[in-house]
């Protein structure tokens, strides 16, 4: 455990680790936070570490030429106005059911945003009939 005193040796003591956590092979250039957590992970401790972990970042020549990928997108978004997503509807033809003599098919349309369903029995499944349920 490393406690930074008032004197000099400490202080470059704990200098160093910073330095060899930051850019040692396991270290890949974070922030100033992350570098005060892996350095807390290892049992090293003083009272000022993430204000010098933070200044020690700031002063680091390769994160000051990388910088992280933007998340912004390559062009503004264009909101959509219209409100067709949300009328999208299915429609499903079913046969041959031999619940009664007379009407064997039936035809179900469902709105899928709302999940409200639209049932109806038809004696047979021409052009006609179905375009009368729609």
């Amino acid at each position: 455990m490393l406690v930074r005193g008032l004197y000099y040796g400490k202080y470059l003591r704990a200098f160093e680790v910073v330095c060899k956590i930051h850019s040692s092979e396991c270290g890949n250039h974070d922030g100033g936070r992350s570098l005060t957590q892996k350095a807390l992970s290892i049992d090293y401790f003083w009272l000022t570490m993430r204000h010098d972990s933070t200044e020690h970042v700031k002063r680091c020549d390769r994160d000051q030429y990388y910088k992280p990928v933007s998340s912004l997108p390559a062009e503004m978004y264009h909101p959509q106005n219209s409100p067709l997503p949300f009328m999208q509807w299915t429609i499903d033809l079913i046969g041959h059911l031999l619940l009664t003599p007379a009407k064997k098919d039936m035809i179900i349309a469902t709105d899928c945003f709302a999940k409200w369903i639209e049932v109806e029995a038809l004696s047979s499944t021409k052009e006609a009939n179905v375009k009368r349920f729609i």
